[in-house]
């Protein structure tokens, strides 16, 4: 090959590299511009009617042979609208979203929540101890003092380093990955109602 033909080449590169530049940049420029605080807004939106599409069709459930949902289960999913409810506002009144605030919410509920099942299994053991033993309510009391645990770690953290934040964070979600896991193979064997009785 000679200089012409190397040179002929060189210049067919440039322009092709050229002509890829400016197609890319033109490609990128007709990308639609996606706001992250209005998205996130959207999704808590999307998530609150999705948790009270869920509650409205447990209800209808219930009513239709009273009794059919244990009333756990029921407020498991009254506190899911809530829970969608205080993401939504942490949403709007911070645009970016905010997780660690989030996940300090979700805490507050999952306290309230175990103490609520803690009640209601100590009521149950008054009226029938054979189905809820002493030992079902030291379960759920111990249940109470792990979530009241973290969240008082998680409210410690307030203004603390993102990083320490985001490892907390990280915690509270193993530490529920594993109680999922523990439900599911209960669940699975059909061991559920004899491991959580009445609730």
């Amino acid at each position: 090959m000679n200089v012409r033909h190397w040179s002929a080449m060189a210049a067919l590169l440039a322009i092709g590299i050229v002509a890829g530049r400016t197609t890319g940049s033109a490609a990128q420029d007709d990308k639609p511009k996606y706001d992250f605080g209005q998205l996130t807004v959207q999704v808590a939106e999307a998530k609150l009617k999705l948790a009270q599409m869920n509650l409205e069709r447990m209800q209808e459930l219930n009513n239709k042979v009273r009794g059919t949902l244990i009333t756990g289960m029921v407020e498991q999913f009254t506190e899911e609208v809530e829970l969608a409810e205080r993401e939504l506002k942490a949403a709007k009144s911070n645009p970016g979203g905010d997780p660690f605030t989030a996940t300090v919410e979700r805490m507050r509920l999952a306290l309230r929540s175990a103490m609520d099942r803690e009640k209601r299994a100590l009521a149950t053991y008054e009226k029938a101890p054979d189905i809820v033993t002493k030992g079902d309510i030291e379960r759920l009391r111990q249940v109470a003092v792990v979530a009241d645990l973290q969240l008082q770690r998680g409210l410690a953290l307030d203004g603390a380093d993102s990083t320490k934040q985001l490892q907390w964070q990280v915690d509270v979600f193993a530490s529920e990955l594993d109680r999922v896991r523990v439900y599911s193979y209960l669940l699975g064997q059909n061991r559920f109602g004899e491991f959580a009785p009445g609730l």
